[in-house]
């Protein structure tokens, strides 16, 4: 079913534009877990896009998150509808699930993410976008079970921590040392690997202490969204 989208910018113009997302774009392309249709059909994607670009937001695109005139050189962006939603899929998080998001940005896959896990800890570099995903405003569209940091404090802290599985918000093609050792055993790594110029989505499960690869699909992505492993000095 096709809606048709008005020419005008309020939150019903943003409704029905999440409604021609999921069915539209989505459902017919395989995504078919009814707890992320319904999320995704209610979680307001463009209120966590700072930039001119928000009004198209449910467009599958790879949008900038600040406006591209500001912060040219550390603009951060944030991936394709499609290619998240079958990440959630592929990652089979259930009630019962503790989250790493990494990269989260403004935190859209993390709040995402809290409606289907038991505990989800966002992590990004950039203290500026996490303050968007912890504003009141969206914060209310998540359970109360996520919990924001700033890389480097992770990362100084995450010796002991467990996860079921470590959702990677972007291309990773090497996965630091750490991130392997705060996976539980059957654990997964859910992200996109991007080489010789060819994005997939790819699902790494440990098993005795190895990671096993399974390559999962191709899908639309480059290096605007390579994820950050280092802290951003932009405060």
């Amino acid at each position: 079913m096709f809606v048709e989208i008005k020419d005008t910018y309020n939150e019903e113009y943003f409704a029905v534009a999440r409604h021609n997302m999921v069915y539209n774009q989505l459902v017919p392309n395989g995504i078919n877990d009814e707890r992320i249709i319904d999320l995704l059909l209610r979680i307001p994607r463009h209120k966590f896009i700072m930039s001119k670009w928000r009004n198209v937001a449910y467009s599958d695109s790879i949008l900038p998150i600040w406006n591209t005139d500001l912060l040219a050189n550390e603009n951060r962006f944030i991936m394709p509808p499609f290619a998240l939603a079958r990440m959630l899929q592929d990652a089979e998080i259930d009630e019962n699930s503790s989250v790493l998001d990494f990269g989260c940005n403004t935190g859209y896959s993390s709040i995402t993410i809290s409606n289907v896990a038991k505990k989800v800890t966002a992590v990004d570099t950039d203290r500026k976008l996490l303050k968007i995903g912890m504003s009141q405003e969206l914060l209310s569209q998540a359970k109360d079970n996520v919990v924001f940091q700033v890389l480097d404090h992770f990362e100084k802290n995450s010796k002991g921590l467990e996860f079921d599985i470590i959702f990677i918000n972007g291309i990773m093609n090497d996965i630091p040392k750490y991130i392997e050792d705060i996976l539980v055993e059957g654990g997964r790594i859910i992200l996109i690997e991007r080489k010789n110029n060819l994005a997939k989505i790819v699902k790494w499960t440990k098993h005795n202490r190895n990671l096993f690869k399974d390559e999962l699909l191709a899908v639309d992505a480059d290096e605007r969204l390579l994820v950050k492993t280092k802290r951003s000095m932009l405060y």
